[in-house]
């Protein structure tokens, strides 16, 4: 099976889902022409399709595998390469953004948190804050010390309650990076046992770059055994590995499905290893013009700008 991702991109009958194979970023709806398949409607992306992830994702598939065969389709459908258009977040109506702090030692340790027993999760305001790879995101002057923060993101494919760690992955559609910048100076001053303002923090307009695609889960062999790196203006600034999750994704899924149910698009950030701005000695944060990249193997780079206006 030939290897796809999918996105989305503006300014091709507004916003335009697309495939990527390669560096070839694909029309869907020529390609559903093509084929002579019915197309998508108005308004209709990744979110939607999530719906019914498992009729899509067999339609999909049954796609890319006629391009393969017919040359002369993909190059009808193909409208530009990868770096030259504009990505939208991919995942662009989830119901639900679910972040999980300190699942990593080294950041844990570097925050100062004490061990947990269980996953720590806090919800991020999803409609204000995603934002797509390229885009620039602008540092408000209510806030100084915003921090970096490469996160592997999981986005569930099926409704999940009470879900067994053994069944799980079962439950996944794809993955895709999330970078979840935060406001480090945004802490409740009184009373004291309130601590950390999660909601002003991490839910400041534009601090949820995703992307720059989604993944179906079948292209990522094993989540728990992927490299993820993130760089300040080609500054290597962390690195680590998901098998160094404090808590794997099986135990995140089974441990939020016993709260909550999991829906279609819903998005799990999984946590950041060392090496955030606020860990660092002296701490650093993000300044006017600084471009952060986050790699995670097999998914891709997502970069961007970030740009405190005067």
């Amino acid at each position: 099976m030939t290897k796809f991702s999918i996105g989305v991109i503006s300014g091709i009958d507004n916003d335009t889902v697309v495939l990527v194979i390669d560096n070839d970023v694909i029309h869907l709806n020529s390609l559903l022409i093509a084929s002579g398949d019915e197309i998508l409607p108005g308004g209709f992306g990744l979110s939607e399709m999530l719906l019914r992830w498992d009729d899509w994702l067999t339609r999909l598939r049954t796609l890319v595998d006629s391009l393969g065969k017919e040359a002369s389709i993909r190059n009808a459908c193909t409208i530009q390469s990868f770096s030259d258009v504009t990505w939208l977040p991919p995942v662009q109506r989830p119901r639900k953004m679910v972040c999980v702090g300190t699942n990593y030692a080294g950041h844990a340790s570097e925050v100062s948190s004490d061990p947990l027993k269980s996953p720590y999760a806090f919800i991020k305001s999803a409609s204000n804050t995603l934002r797509g790879c390229g885009a620039a995101i602008e540092l408000l002057d209510i806030a100084q010390m915003n921090d970096w923060e490469i996160e592997l993101a999981v986005v569930i494919g099926r409704p999940a309650r009470k879900v067994e760690e053994s069944q799980a992955l079962d439950y996944v559609a794809g993955y895709t990076i999330l970078n979840d910048v935060s406001a480090r100076d945004w802490v409740a001053s009184s009373p004291k046992f309130l601590g950390i303002d999660w909601v002003v923090g991490k839910s400041i307009d534009g601090y949820a770059p995703l992307g720059p695609t989604f993944t179906p889960a079948e292209f990522v062999p094993d989540p728990q055994d992927l490299d993820l790196q993130l760089t300040v203006n080609n500054q290597i600034m962390q690195q680590g590995n998901t098998r160094q999750m404090l808590f794997s994704i099986p135990q995140l899924i089974a441990h939020l499905s016993k709260f909550m149910t999991l829906e279609p698009g819903d998005i799990i950030a999984t946590g950041t290893p060392e090496g955030t701005g606020f860990g660092q000695r002296p701490m650093v944060f993000l300044k006017d013009q600084d471009v952060v990249r986050c790699t995670v193997t097999g998914l891709g780079t997502l970069e961007n700008r970030f740009v405190r206006k005067s």
